[in-house]
């Protein structure tokens, strides 16, 4: 790659280091922007350290609905504008991209106006702290993808990445072929087409090689460490850095179980040799 198309090292994963510091497996993890800004800072801190050149705001959940389940909706406007703030205030000058998640299990019950509705919101406030970027993140439906990416950029030129989830058993290519996803998201506004989480590394990679086929990215790749019980060392888990990287993934970083030592085995395998 030339240098205009180097590597962009990207953070890991946010609510899999904040969990073992919530009540439950199903707090709001959102809210530790306004409980616990310090820990978020810290864990911000911890991934630029690892040598990261871009974090992702702790904002995944903070849509209406998704509070709406903590009765946490009123305050959506400050968990929002704090995680933003919060990151901005770790990375100084580094980049920070604003994180969107899906709507929750509801989102299959909904209308695609009622799906750009919610995610306006959060992207009206996000936008409003001044984001570098978005990251629109583990979209299972193509149509929450699309409403997701339409919103933001209804409010903002910043730059997009759209990346679809990766469930254990899914095919993402069966019903929504590899060719509708990318016109569908190129044509919403994405500027970047990504995947994410997955059981194993491979899940991102066999994924983005396909598309790869039918669009010419460039491509971001956020793999999770595996599964829960069995979560990959630092070392196996950078190792699939170099292979996404030749596919043309200039976006890489980490999703569920990744920590700042994965990121720091991740960086080095990316370096130059």
């Amino acid at each position: 790659m030339s240098r205009s198309e180097r590597v962009i090292l990207m953070d890991g994963a946010m609510g899999t280091m904040l969990l073992p510091h919530a009540a439950s497996a199903d707090s709001c993890l959102d809210q530790f922007n306004l409980t616990r800004p310090a820990l978020v800072l810290e864990i911000h801190k911890s991934y630029l350290d690892a040598g990261a050149h871009l974090i992702v705001t702790n904002t995944f959940g903070a849509n209406r609905p998704r509070l709406s389940l903590h009765h946490q909706e009123s305050h959506l406007k400050k968990i929002n504008r704090a995680g933003v703030r919060i990151a901005r205030k770790a990375a100084g000058r580094r980049p920070v991209f604003a994180s969107i998640g899906p709507l929750g299990r509801g989102a299959k019950r909904m209308s695609p106006a009622e799906m750009h509705k919610y995610f306006l919101e959060q992207a009206r406030c996000l936008e409003t702290e001044e984001p570098s970027g978005y990251l629109i993140e583990t979209m299972m439906s193509l149509g929450e993808a699309e409403a997701a990416t339409i919103a933001v950029r209804e409010v903002s030129r910043r730059l997009i990445i759209a990346s679809m989830g990766l469930p254990a058993g899914s095919d993402r290519a069966v019903g929504e072929t590899l060719e509708i996803i990318a016109s569908t998201l190129r044509a919403a506004g994405a500027d970047i087409l990504g995947a994410n989480c997955g059981t194993h590394p491979e899940d991102c990679y066999t994924f983005l090689k396909a598309l790869s086929l039918v669009d010419d990215g460039p491509f971001c790749a956020r793999p999770s460490a595996g599964l829960p019980n069995r979560l990959m060392i630092p070392e196996e888990f950078s190792a699939w850095g170099p292979k996404f990287k030749k596919l043309g993934c200039r976006w890489i970083g980490g999703c569920c179980g990744t920590t700042p030592a994965h990121i720091r085995k991740l960086r080095e395998s990316l370096s130059p040799s």
